[in-house]
């Protein structure tokens, strides 16, 4: 196990973080970087879940989403799937499917 402390790195891609990156992992540091794209797009996600998870249909449709995933889409699409369900409506079953379908992609 690796000791060292992770140091997460946002804008990892601007002018700054390009150039700090590659110090900090010369000098022997663990980086995990957070690119500003990557940030937005997690805002934007989580905009756009609470505009519609008050919508009943929505939840219906992430829940066909999940079954039709599961069916003909393959593990990503289902990963994905399962993703938005457990977001818009935190089901446990979902959310148990999800962790199992997460460890059985890293193996």
């Amino acid at each position: 196990m690796n000791t060292k402390p992770l140091i997460l790195v946002t804008g990892a891609t601007g002018n700054t973080g390009s150039g700090l990156v590659p110090t900090l992992l010369a000098a022997g540091a663990r980086v995990r970087d957070w690119p500003r794209l990557h940030a937005r797009a997690k805002l934007a996600e989580a905009i756009a879940l609470s505009s519609i998870a008050s919508n009943p249909e929505a939840k219906w449709c992430s829940n066909e989403a999940v079954e039709l995933a599961h069916v003909a889409g393959g593990p990503l699409l289902e990963l994905r799937a399962l993703d938005l369900n457990v977001k818009l409506t935190g089901d446990a079953g979902s959310r148990r499917a999800l962790r199992d379908l997460r460890e059985a992609l890293t193996r």
